[in-house]
């Protein structure tokens, strides 16, 4: 993610590394595990020297999300990338990831008002647990009468179309027809 407080001067990086610590502590303590922790400090507008400068792992540009599928072995095809900026939506097409469901929560709400030409999230979600559940099994709750259908769409590796009536950027559900989505499985 991105880390611009490093090169504002705002934090430093050891701040940085004792938060992925407490991160890593809390998430043991619960069975769950990070395999790996990404970051960018890099602001090309920084106040620290060091960190000023554009960079090819700065979002929505996709160097640190190619450094962690070569690291750790992962399928982008597969991959999903949740996030609240539209900065998170364009990594996810930088990358070829199959979708995005797109949270409003945190920066969601004002980032919604400010639509990106030709970035289009797959899917609009009120927090990360919904978004997990479109992942999972291509539903976002009952009140959208998500299911997902039998069949396989062409040149998608074999997933399964999800038919979901999503709301749109506003909150609000675009059509009485459900949307198709054809979103690529997760590994």
């Amino acid at each position: 993610m991105n880390q611009s407080g490093v090169s504002r001067g705002v934090f430093d990086e050891a701040f940085v590394q004792e938060t992925h610590r407490v991160l890593d502590a809390q998430l043991q303590a619960s069975g769950a595990r990070v395999d790996r922790y990404y970051y960018c400090p890099h602001y090309r507008d920084g106040n620290v020297e060091k960190y000023r400068r554009a960079c090819s792992c700065r979002k929505p540009m996709p160097g640190m999300v190619h450094q962690a599928a070569r690291e750790l072995g992962l399928d982008l095809a597969g991959a999903f990338v949740v996030g609240d900026r539209w900065l998170d939506v364009q990594l996810a097409q930088a990358v070829g990831a199959g979708g995005i469901p797109r949270h409003r929560t945190g920066d969601g709400a004002s980032e919604a008002a400010t639509p990106v030409e030709d970035v289009a999230p797959v899917a609009v979600v009120d927090h990360l647990l919904e978004a997990a559940g479109w992942i999972i099994d291509g539903t976002t709750g009952a009140e959208n009468g998500c299911s997902r259908k039998r069949g396989r769409p062409p040149g998608f590796g074999g997933a399964a179309p999800r038919v979901c009536q999503f709301r749109d950027l506003n909150g609000k559900t675009p059509s009485r027809e459900p949307l198709t989505h054809h979103a690529r499985e997760t590994p």
